[in-house]
């Protein structure tokens, strides 16, 4: 008596002609890939932004030079706050208007 492998599945020459190549690309699929793209262009000109901020920061903090690690909290916090934002704007311009959002930030 042969009993199957429950881990393991066998594909015949039917089952290849499924595959994700041969799945079509609707809307939905070209608007979350072109938000996508968008959010990790932005993100990538934050970090440029703040690198650029950085070199120019020099003394102005404490009238001392910036260690590494004050840089690194710099620009995680930079970020982080971001994240944040963008949760609390959509709450806030739900509850308040895009204005009241606006007014706020």
């Amino acid at each position: 008596m042969t009993f199957g492998d429950a881990t393991h599945v066998e594909l015949n020459d039917d089952a290849a002609d499924d595959s994700i190549e041969a799945v079509g690309g609707g809307w939905f699929v070209w608007l979350v890939a072109f938000c996508a793209s968008v959010a990790g262009m932005l993100f990538g000109y934050d970090t440029g932004i703040i690198s650029a901020v950085l070199v120019y920061l020099n003394k102005d903090l404490d009238h001392r030079e910036i260690s590494p690690n004050e840089k690194e909290l710099i620009t995680s916090l930079c970020s982080g706050g971001a994240f944040v934002g963008a949760i609390i704007a959509g709450t806030t311009a739900d509850r308040y208007g895009r204005k009241g959002a606006i007014y706020a930030g």
